[in-house]
């Protein structure tokens, strides 16, 4: 559950995860979970309690956001080298996010040495054990030519995408409507926008409509051509926005996806 809604139902959560916790004491996923929810409250000092139990028990979820805790310096004196330590721990027992979090602190180099090959080595390892957040951060290194071919990128962007990082799709959008390291093809670029458009937070929407300026108007074209086509848009097929288009795209979004019309 995304925190802000956490937020929101902290006070049930905290019930549920309590009474589970009862019920399973020798379950330390419970006790991580109430102290995700007990944060969500505003109950800083009791949550970091509770974390650092289910930590000592081995929880890798636990770790993580002690270690995040200790690295921002939230609800406790700041300490680097244990979040650091807490990382590395939570990674060696296969937790994606602290994969993810020290393959970007070996990457910037600033909390501790920069080490790209074993950052890379970590990102590449999440993304095999379905991260679709290293697979994205895969794809910008590949985009920027610090991973491989550039053309690599586009593959780690769909594959993000696939496995849940709507990201991916603008990512992937873009790569192939400017012809970024892979051959220009409007067609896929349109699918992969309404893909986003469908499952993102809004934010493929928003570039479509307000930012339409980014995109060739033969990848705004297509993507008037599939609406046209679940019959939410009844326009010019010409790569100009307007209000038409941006009903269209809002109608595809709430429940007018249809992939058998997408060719990608």
């Amino acid at each position: 559950m995304p925190f802000a809604r956490l937020q929101q139902n902290a006070v049930a959560a905290i019930r549920a995860c309590s009474a589970a916790a009862i019920q399973s004491p020798e379950l330390s996923h419970y006790v991580a979970l109430l102290a995700r929810a007990t944060a969500a409250s505003g109950d800083l000092a009791r949550a970091i309690d509770l974390y650092l139990s289910a930590a000592e028990r081995g929880d890798l979820r636990a770790m993580v956001s002690l270690a995040q805790l200790k690295e921002n310096g939230t609800g406790m004196a700041q300490d680097i080298p244990g979040a650091m330590r807490l990382y590395e721990r939570a990674a060696e027992g296969g937790s994606q996010d602290a994969m993810i979090n020290l393959a970007i602190t070996l990457f910037e180099g600033k909390l501790l040495p920069q080490d790209a090959d074993r950052a890379i080595a970590l990102l590449k390892r999440a993304a095999a054990e379905g991260a679709p957040k290293a697979a994205f951060n895969l794809g910008v290194l590949a985009q920027d030519g610090a991973l491989g071919d550039p053309a690599e990128a586009l593959d780690y962007f769909r594959r993000a995408a696939r496995d849940g990082e709507a990201q991916g799709y603008l990512a992937a959008a873009i790569l192939l409507d400017e012809g970024r390291g892979v051959a220009r093809d409007p067609s896929a670029a349109a699918d992969a926008l309404l893909r986003g458009v469908a499952e993102d937070d809004g934010t493929v929407l928003t570039q479509l409509t307000r930012n339409s300026a980014d995109w060739t108007r033969e990848t705004l074209s297509a993507v008037q051509a599939r609406l046209a086509q679940a019959g939410f848009y009844a326009s010019a097929i010409d790569g100009l926005p307007g209000p038409n288009f941006t009903a269209a795209l809002t109608k595809w979004r709430n429940g007018g996806f249809d992939a058998a019309l997408l060719a990608n």
